[in-house]
């Protein structure tokens, strides 16, 4: 019995993450998140592509939130600054989006 009683006392129950709108970013004050992990895609049976424009980024806050980037209705600018983030990235938010769109439209 003890030790069914170390066991489920180990576990931990992760917060799911929030998702978060561009729009609502873009109205946030600036935050620390670190990347947990992005997710390029969607792929169908087999290991097809099957939609290449979904790509959502999941963070950790500072003050640990977890945040969700993206997904289906992601703008071309949102998912490009996503796939430009790496798992353990730490930037500030909106900030570095901001940016991001910045130097892009100065590029076209």
């Amino acid at each position: 019995m003890a030790f069914l009683f170390l066991l489920a006392a180990s576990c931990r129950v992760e917060a799911p993450y929030t998702a978060v709108a561009e729009g609502d970013l873009l109205r946030m004050p600036s935050f620390q998140a670190t990347v947990q992990t992005c997710e390029n895609g969607h792929l169908a049976a087999g290991g097809n592509l099957a939609d290449a424009n979904w790509v959502a980024a999941y963070f950790t806050t500072a003050d640990g939130k977890r945040i969700c980037l993206g997904g289906p209705g992601a703008s071309a600018d949102l998912v490009a600054f996503m796939r430009s983030l790496r798992k353990g990235q730490t930037c500030a938010l909106p900030d570095a989006f901001i940016s991001f769109q910045k130097s892009k439209a100065g590029k076209n």
